[in-house]
């Protein structure tokens, strides 16, 4: 007679176990405090926590080793990426993301020049005749959501930028007034 089986639950308690151990966490991402500062939603758990690691340097040239077309990409992020966001750390990620896009120009193209020949667009004849679905086609959605994962890594996409914004200076008597505004509008609401 063999050990039993563990339940499915003991496994998943097993893992989670595991998971405490090495110090990761579940559930969402924590925010950073400067969002929280930004947003007005700090609270006391969040004001005794260290400060947020800031990455120094800032991304300009590109690497040598970058084809025309990346090289391209990767002016067109640095030039319109917001303020203070791609450090030296992000280089690689970069990297990464102007290869992505460029992959995408090529197929893109390629299926471009397949549309042309064809009078269905994203499919294609084999030699019976029989339709089939173009084979850049898959790989264009697949390099679609690569590339929208990178860009929200990097902060490019809107969503990504919630926050960045620089703060407003405000006093804290312009808070005040706000303040006693919002309290005359929920009192005659009452």
């Amino acid at each position: 007679m063999g050990l039993p089986s563990p339940s499915h639950a003991a496994i998943i308690a097993r893992d989670r176990n595991f998971i405490a151990r090495q110090g990761m966490r579940d559930g969402r991402k924590a925010k950073p405090t400067a969002l929280h500062r930004l947003h007005g939603t700090i609270r006391t758990p969040h004001r005794h926590r260290p400060p947020d690691a800031v990455a120094p340097g800032s991304l300009t040239e590109a690497p040598a080793d970058l084809t025309p077309p990346e090289v391209a990409h990767w002016r067109f992020v640095i030039e319109n990426q917001p303020s203070g966001v791609l450090a030296n750390v992000d280089g690689n990620l970069l990297r990464i993301l102007a290869q992505t896009l460029a992959c995408y120009d090529q197929i893109k193209a390629q299926q471009d020049e397949l549309n042309a020949r064809g009078t269905l667009p994203h499919l294609l004849r084999n030699r019976e005749g029989d339709l089939l679905a173009s084979p850049y086609f898959n790989m264009l959605v697949k390099l679609r959501a690569q590339i929208a994962r990178y860009s929200e890594l990097l902060g490019l996409c809107p969503s990504a930028r919630v926050g960045l914004g620089e703060a407003d200076s405000e006093d804290s008597s312009n808070r005040w007034v706000q303040l006693e505004e919002l309290r005359r509008k929920t009192a005659n609401r009452a």
